[in-house]
């Protein structure tokens, strides 16, 4: 038995550092009015540092519960190639059951371009599975299934996550991506009326809302929970993380860490709040090892270099104060 089954996307995650010369400017973007990375078109731009690792949401997510005591397996497809070759040896070596990893001899494996600057990230996908279709969801026993970014026909996934999960009595945890939220929420309405948590950032909550920037996260927090899902967390980046189940709500600012790169800070704060939760903690204690694993995250390049276990962050919680409020 598991405790935990994550689905979605297995990457090889390339990092870029551009050299500073080589960004022309940055402007707010209309959309998000978040900065936008600018480089002259034609031009060639010096880079300064490489790195390479592997990632994707459902990787993050089964290394970083592995990490903490978990027993995890891992839902995705591969390609027969040296990037799967990578992301076989990195799992096994975390302890990461990769029975259900799907090796597809047609693919390519799916990987990322991640250009760093400034503690920022910005990722180029390509996902080699043009069908998430082709995933299936194991019909074996687990406490949850953790349901990341999926690409098209991701309906299909849903529908298998919430037939097995009626049918054993498995709670779900769902980190919805791009395509989730473009597709709105009616298209999110099945899977969110049986999940136990949704994760989403602030920009993402907005949109499945489709209320502005002008509304309090509160308000947030509230729409989404009438959605459907018992709990709901929604990360603001450097402004710390929210978390509402309906009877409480809090907020947490940042744990103070040296930011270097943001790759995988998301899957890093949703492996924490849910190993607290698997470990029977209230949504306030599960809020804090969530922002703890993702304050260590950043302070490295890469998404699993420093993930916490679950001894390192009791150590931290025991010996650092910061300050979690009831909104």
């Amino acid at each position: 038995m598991f405790d935990v089954i994550t689905i979605g996307d297995c990457t090889e995650d390339i990092f870029l550092t551009p050299g500073g010369l080589g960004v022309k400017y940055e402007m707010s973007s209309g959309r998000t009015h978040a900065p936008v990375l600018c480089f002259g078109r034609g031009e060639k731009v010096a880079v300064e540092d490489v790195y390479y690792d592997i990632g994707g949401s459902a990787c993050n997510s089964a290394v970083g519960l592995a990490r903490l005591g978990f027993k995890t397996a891992i839902v995705a497809a591969a390609g027969k190639d040296e990037k799967a070759d990578k992301i076989r040896q990195r799992l096994s070596k975390e302890g990461v059951s990769t029975n259900y990893l799907k090796i597809i001899k047609s693919m390519e494996t799916s990987f990322s371009i991640v250009l760093a600057y400034q503690g920022e990230r910005t990722i180029l996908i390509f996902r080699g599975l043009k069908d998430y279709a082709q995933l299936q969801v194991p019909n074996v026993q687990t406490k949850w299934l953790y349901i990341g970014p999926l690409g098209h026909n991701f309906a299909k996934i849903y529908q298998q996550a919430i037939s097995l999960a009626c049918e054993k009595n498995i709670k779900i945890a769902v980190n919805p991506g791009g395509l989730q939220i473009e597709k709105g929420a009616d298209a999110l309405s099945p899977i969110l009326r049986v999940a136990s948590i949704l994760f989403v950032n602030k920009e993402e909550a907005e949109q499945l809302t489709h209320l502005s920037g002008y509304h309090e996260v509160k308000d947030l927090l509230i729409c989404l929970k009438n959605l459907g899902p018992e709990i709901v967390a929604i990360t603001d980046g450097k402004k710390g993380a929210y978390c509402f189940d309906g009877d409480q709500m809090f907020k947490s600012d940042i744990f103070p860490a040296q930011r270097k790169e943001a790759t995988g800070a998301g899957d890093a704060f949703a492996c924490g709040f849910l190993a607290a939760i698997l470990e029977g903690l209230p949504i306030i204690d599960a809020l804090k090892w969530g922002i703890v694993n993702s304050a260590f995250v950043v302070e490295e390049v890469g998404a699993q270099t420093k993930l916490r276990t679950k001894r390192q962050i009791i150590k931290v919680l025991q010996t650092t104060h910061f300050t979690v409020l009831k909104v």
